[in-house]
């Protein structure tokens, strides 16, 4: 039985990586997808021809999610396309080191705009078609530094750990409209972004750092997550973030306590 069939979900920066995971998780459970994309149209109609091909449903969507007006249009089209709107899932977003003693503000803010401010625009944007048809559910793609900083990510960090905030602020308020909010924050995902500097970690990291499997997550395994916070199974979750990570989160933790003197 599919888990999503008959529901309509929009997932931002679908294009590649954990979102087009998503994309086509859900289209697998019978749901029909929007795949946002930013800068990258000819991988968006890829997942969507794929998607096509096993016969699921899906459209193509272009804006930035940091952009007011885009957002706008993007919603304007969905609801003229579909009329409603299940399932958002905020997955755009972006990342890149600077040293904090050099970090600019135009690198600050290119970061937030999009991490933090494009959830809440896309999930401000959602809020109006879900409460007229009676309810949605909302998945916010965090990181497992939503908690734990990450050198030379200020920024980001900073950037997820309100995006946890805001996840359990909108849980709250929302619930009395049947809308629930969910993160997920995974931790070493392989993908093609971080492919390279991946195989540099070596064997000995993920022996000692990733407790179960000793492996890299997939973005599979991110998507399987997704799946369940938008399905009826977790009708009674909201305001939770699960960590799909294998335990890293808690072995850097217990890395950080011996270290203590």
């Amino acid at each position: 039985m599919e888990r999503l069939a008959r529901k309509v979900a929009l997932v931002t920066g679908a294009s590649r990586g954990i979102g087009r995971a998503i994309a086509l998780a859900f289209a697998r459970e019978g749901a029909t997808v929007a795949i946002n994309y930013c800068r990258s149209p000819e991988a968006a109609a890829s997942a969507c021809q794929e998607i096509e091909a096993s016969g699921g449903c899906a459209v193509t969507i272009g804006a930035d999610v940091s952009s007011s007006e885009q957002v706008h249009a993007m919603f304007d089209e969905v609801r003229r396309q579909f009329g409603r709107l299940d399932i958002l899932v905020n997955n755009a977003g972006v990342e890149f080191p600077v040293p904090f003693h050099q970090m600019t503000e135009e690198q600050w803010d290119a970061l937030m705009n999009t991490d933090l401010k494009g959830a809440f625009l896309c999930s401000r944007m959602a809020c109006d078609l879900m409460i007229g048809q009676g309810g949605g559910t909302i998945i916010n793609i965090s990181s497992i530094h939503d908690t734990l900083p990450k050198y030379h990510f200020a920024h980001y960090s900073c950037a997820k750990a309100a995006l946890l905030m805001l996840t359990k602020v909108t849980a709250l308020e929302l619930a009395e409209f049947s809308i629930r909010v969910n993160a997920l924050s995974p931790g070493p995902i392989l993908t093609d972004m971080n492919r390279e500097g991946a195989s540099q970690l070596g064997e000995r990291f993920l022996k000692d750092m990733v407790p179960l499997g000793g492996r890299f997550g997939t973005a599979e395994d991110v998507a399987d997550g997704a799946v369940y916070l938008a399905s009826d199974e977790a009708r009674f979750v909201t305001g939770t973030t699960i960590y799909i990570d294998g335990g890293h989160k808690d072995s850097l933790n217990r890395l950080l306590a011996r270290r203590q003197p």
